[in-house]
């Protein structure tokens, strides 16, 4: 079999961040610098995550026509695999295009940049002042959207690290070997979907990690800001899945058809919004500090939308909002309290409470088979950076998916109160789209 190679050269547009198990000691106080790190299998993952976004909307991905085998052990054999695995029919496809413990993946992939366009992504200094070390942001503004990239602790200084990443109008080059061209044609629809709605990295969500592709002279990144624009491309990628199927699938085990899934984040009909422009401006940091900054006066988009969560769903309580109606519950004066600006993502941790008990509290959500029960939920909302010339715009993808089980939240405090998440995905769009309108567009 001939292998054919697939090269795809990528632009930085918002610095793509990671943290490899190398680092450097730097700096007085010292701190570590974790080196940044590509490699093929975040690649294969991300690519992974939008392959099972889109799966549903080709095919059934509960079932597989075990009947269709007409060898009797083989038919058993492929039953016993399967039989404890809910989503059969996606499974399988999964094996055929990314590889198994029993099938190798048709394609792989060579990731390469060059060393100098990386960077950490700020220095840490010694603030006498304040008596801590913390980060010296030349983007002040951007500490909410990077937090976890790095650390600062004045009791433990040798734990103080930052993150490093690729920096913004850098090259990339992910070089693709694959078996053939309808396997290429499924990669390279879900790459274009990952360069329009992701990106690479940590902070994806938050608007960190997005390119473009830049050597294709039929695929223009700025050109997918609206609906109708992005479900073409969609389209493209079920195209791409329906003739490797119709190719590989020998059997007929794959049943075609769209299925309604809610257990994960997904691209069916009503699973997804697209919102904006919600910000816009002609550097991408300018447009990252209107979504996350915060003053004694005002708040970014993104901020405030957080912030506007903590009345919703309160109207019946005492004090009509999250926070306050949290350290009643503290103090013992109430019984319950729902945690709606959890819905933007988990754990969700609150400190410098003003409560006589309790000075911080962590939220997780309930999720069955996690470690103690304790998993980590990323926010639904996407933000998206986009460029057209010199110019840059932020839009929203919202996915819906299961937040928690049973609405149930858990913490690690001994406080007899209960805290729950009933707030709705539709909520959440309506308030999304009530704050665009205060001083944007929404598609």
């Amino acid at each position: 079999m001939n292998v054919i190679n697939k090269p795809v050269e990528c632009k930085v547009i918002t610095p793509i961040i990671s943290k490899s198990l190398n680092f450097s000691v730097n700096g007085s106080p010292s701190y570590k610098i974790y080196h940044f790190e590509l490699r093929p299998q975040s690649i294969k993952g991300v690519l992974h995550f939008w392959f099972r976004a889109i799966a549903p909307r080709v095919i059934d991905i509960y079932t597989l026509n075990f009947h269709n085998i007409a060898d009797k052990d083989e038919r058993k054999k492929l039953e016993k695999l399967y039989e404890k695995e809910k989503y059969k029919g996606l499974k399988f496809l999964e094996s055929m295009i990314f590889g198994s413990q029993n099938e190798k993946a048709p394609f792989g992939l060579i990731v390469k940049y060059d060393q100098g366009d990386t960077a950490p992504i700020d220095s840490i200094r010694l603030d006498n002042k304040k008596e801590k070390s913390e980060p010296d942001l030349v983007l002040k503004k951007l500490s909410y959207p990077l937090y976890g990239t790095y650390y600062t602790s004045k009791s433990n200084p040798k734990d103080n690290f930052v993150c490093s990443c690729l920096k913004p109008e850098s090259t990339f080059e992910l070089k693709f070997f694959v078996k053939d061209e309808l396997t290429w044609n499924v990669i390279y629809s879900l790459l274009k979907i990952v360069s329009v709605l992701s990106g690479f990295g940590a902070k994806t969500t938050k608007g960190f990690g997005q390119f473009e592709i830049i050597n294709d002279k039929d695929f223009h990144r700025e050109k997918y800001t609206n609906l109708f624009e992005i479900e073409k491309l969609i389209s493209q990628v079920e195209e791409a899945l329906t003739d490797y199927i119709k190719e590989y699938d020998k059997n007929k085990l794959i049943e075609f058809g769209k299925i309604d899934v809610s257990d994960f984040p997904n691209l069916t009909d009503d699973a997804f919004k697209f919102f904006g422009p919600i910000a816009t401006g002609t550097q991408w940091h300018d447009i990252m500090s209107k979504l996350y900054y915060v003053s004694r006066s005002s708040k970014g988009w993104y901020r405030q939308l957080k912030f506007d969560l903590r009345k919703l769903n309160q109207e019946k309580t005492p004090k009509f909002d999250v926070v306050k109606n949290l350290i009643e519950c503290l103090e013992g004066r109430l019984k319950q309290v729902e945690i709606s600006p959890a819905i933007l993502g988990m754990p969700l941790q609150y400190q410098r409470l003003e409560s006589n008990k309790i000075n911080k509290i962590t939220f997780y959500p309930k999720v069955p088979g996690e470690i103690k029960n304790r998993g980590r939920k990323p926010s639904p909302l996407r933000i998206i950076i986009n460029k057209s010339g010199k110019e840059y715009a932020a839009y929203g993808l919202l996915l819906k998916s299961k937040i928690t089980n049973d609405e149930e939240l858990i913490y690690d405090i001994s406080s007899d109160f209960n805290a729950k998440l009933t707030t709705t995905f539709d909520q959440l769009s309506g308030k999304i789209e009530k704050s665009i309108n205060k001083g944007g567009r929404s598609h």
